[in-house]
């Protein structure tokens, strides 16, 4: 973890992604301003983890306490979710800008697991069709070329933010979404 989090507080100060250097000027600029920022980001950096780290620890107990075959649905979804979110290369793939929002889909989470023994009536049918949108992401994502990386990246905080708005409407969403606009960037995809 603290190779892939040194990493990525690098590339985040440095903003290797955004551009390279073409030029000894260029070389010189982003250098200078990436020394500069270099701090501040692995501060951020570790605000951000320790609080996912919290938040992760929370979800993880309730969802340890959750029995019951009446919710083995629920704890499989969210247990499913948890190892999208946290693949051993999270913090080096996922980036400074989604890593901000994993408090809230923690928050989301645990606001679903607290309402068990009563989840609500649409619980179990949307985490089928969330179920659903995760398939076809999958789907999506065999085979695909570097051209759709930032679609596909798209399409898959999307559906995360998806998550949000049908478990925990009043964590509000990063963007909006509905199924229409994840059919729409569906089909963007296919399209590409």
């Amino acid at each position: 973890v603290t190779d892939a989090t040194t990493l990525a507080v690098f590339k985040t100060a440095f903003k290797v992604e955004e551009s390279v250097p073409v030029d000894r000027e260029s070389f010189e600029r982003i250098l200078l301003d990436g020394k500069s920022a270099l701090l501040a980001t692995a501060d951020e950096y570790e605000r951000v983890l320790s609080k996912i780290a919290n938040k992760s620890h929370e979800v993880s107990m309730l969802l340890g306490h959750l029995k019951g075959d009446n919710f083995a649905y629920l704890k499989d979804d969210i247990s499913g979710q948890l190892r999208n979110l946290f693949s051993t290369d999270f913090i080096e793939l996922t980036g400074i800008n989604w890593l901000r929002e994993y408090p809230r889909y923690l928050d989301a989470m645990k606001a679903r697991l607290e309402k068990v023994p009563n989840p609500g009536a649409k619980d179990r049918s949307n985490t089928e069709l969330i179920a659903l949108y995760w398939a076809r992401y999958l789907n999506c994502q065999q085979g695909s070329s570097a051209a759709i990386e930032k679609d596909l990246q798209q399409l898959r905080w999307m559906i995360e933010e998806f998550r949000v708005s049908l478990f925990a409407q009043g964590l509000k969403t990063r963007m909006p979404v509905s199924g229409k606009r994840l059919d729409k960037q569906l089909v963007k995809l296919k399209q590409l």
